[in-house]
């Protein structure tokens, strides 16, 4: 992620803007379309103006808004873990931490930064929430992304917005979903042995 785009969610971020309003406020704070605010979040450059605006709006000085790595206040390594366990339904902890063989009290002890855990349970936690093989939740912030980055966000992403859908929408999406997501079980002819 370039580093214009990685401080621009930070502001929004670091402001308790909830993700589904991060396009919405950096309209307000840049003065642009939603279009171009979507632009900006996604690796467009803002404007001259842009930078001003944004700047002023987040009460820190263009030049840090520009040229430094504004996450770096920040242990990533700890905003990850919290981000990633806030993502887990109910009982869904339990399975994490039979997967990466840890006890339910380390949990609380890596979100309360007490604890750190160990390469071994960090490669756990990166195959359990099914992050991008060339992620480093070390030092890459996955709580700036604007897209599901875990397997569970995906699921919960898609879970929303098939719940979203008006009754034509999805009448006219079943057929295509159904195909996709179909149980062979149940679905597929069974050939004649």
């Amino acid at each position: 992620m370039k580093q214009t785009t990685e401080n621009l969610r930070y502001l929004l971020w670091k402001a308790d803007i909830k993700r589904r309003d991060w396009i919405a406020q950096l309209a307000h704070w840049a003065q642009c379309d939603h279009y171009w605010a979507k632009a900006l979040l996604r690796g467009a450059e803002p404007r001259p103006e842009e930078w001003v605006r944004i700047a002023s709006a987040a009460g820190i000085p263009e030049t840090d808004l520009r040229d430094k790595r504004l996450v770096e206040a920040e242990d990533i390594l700890l905003v990850n873990l919290r981000h990633l366990l806030s993502t887990l339904r109910r009982g869904e902890k339990g399975a994490l931490v039979t997967a990466i063989g840890v006890h339910n009290t380390t949990l609380s002890k890596w979100s309360g930064g007490v604890q750190r855990p160990t390469s071994e349970h960090l490669e756990g936690l990166h195959n359990y929430f099914g992050l991008p093989s060339d992620m480093d939740i070390r030092t890459q912030p996955v709580f700036l992304s604007c897209v599901p980055i875990s397997d569970v966000e995906r699921r919960q992403w898609l879970i929303e917005r098939i719940q979203q859908l008006d009754k034509d929408t999805l009448r006219q999406l079943f057929p295509a979903l159904e195909r996709l997501l179909e149980e062979d079980e149940l679905t597929s002819v069974p050939q004649r042995p």
